[in-house]
């Protein structure tokens, strides 16, 4: 990656753009039978007495394995971290600036050049996708927000999965983005299904690391003309990683009915 470039190579905030699926578009109608499926399920799974020792497994669940899909080992301080992030994190508008610092800083040591808290001040390239330049993340990650602050009730089980790409795409900080990106989803979605909480994402996505990781990086493909949405990156491509998380929410919480009835 080349070092002589200015750090704001002046992208727009719209870079990222579709930011979610359009209702109009041919792949909406199935993710949203998708987000009725959840939240069905989600009536089932709220309805259940389940204690709070349940809500504390899900969370180690997803601490962990959030960390193994990067090939890490979480101890109980990664725990009480992730904790302290996810508290920050609550209550704040989806994929905020200010709160993914602030919840990012909390979450990560300052190990290897990492710098918690602030957003990269380099260049960066994941596999194929060379992320937008350090001037230019925090206007992404300010015009993502607005625009998934502006969802409706419909789109929002559909716009935390799309912005759990958008998060990462943007790529802010040095090290940690998938483990933000997904403290992040489960956020939005404890906010947007009560029983949340009983259920882990990550340890789902753990077993299907490859497919999760695939759709993730062809979900970073541009757009591939007119017939692929209205925006810079590839809406059909996007609609495909939506469909694969919502999938595998409903997998985590169709097990977390099982487990809660048995």
């Amino acid at each position: 990656m080349r070092t002589d470039l200015p750090t704001d190579l002046l992208e727009g905030a719209t870079s990222a753009e579709p930011l979610t699926l359009s209702e109009s578009g041919p792949h909406w109608a199935h993710a949203a039978q998708q987000a009725d499926r959840l939240r069905a399920l989600d009536c089932e799974i709220a309805k259940m007495a389940w204690a709070q020792d349940a809500a504390a497994l899900a969370l180690r669940e997803e601490v962990e394995a959030s960390f193994l899909i990067e090939a890490e080992v979480a101890d109980a301080d990664a725990i009480a971290r992730m904790i302290a992030a996810t508290t920050i994190l609550r209550g704040a508008p989806y994929l905020a600036p200010e709160a993914l610092c602030r919840a990012h800083a909390e979450l990560m040591r300052p190990e290897g050049g990492a710098r918690p808290g602030f957003f990269r001040d380099h260049f960066v390239q994941v596999g194929r996708h060379v992320a937008v330049s350090p001037g230019a993340v925090r206007r992404c990650l300010e015009h993502a927000s607005r625009g998934y602050g502006r969802a409706g009730r419909a789109e929002r089980l559909i716009g935390a999965a799309a912005g759990h790409h958008r998060l990462s795409w943007i790529h802010p900080f040095s090290d940690g983005n998938g483990r933000i990106a997904r403290a992040a989803l489960r956020v939005r979605l404890m906010e947007e299904l009560p029983g949340a909480g009983a259920w882990s994402l990550s340890p789902i996505l753990l077993e299907r690391q490859g497919d999760y990781l695939r759709a993730m990086a062809g979900a970073d493909e541009p757009r591939r003309g007119d017939r692929d949405g209205r925006g810079n990156l590839s809406e059909a491509n996007l609609a495909s990683l939506v469909t694969f998380l919502l999938g595998c929410m409903e997998e985590a919480m169709t097990r977390a009915v099982e487990r809660l009835s048995g």
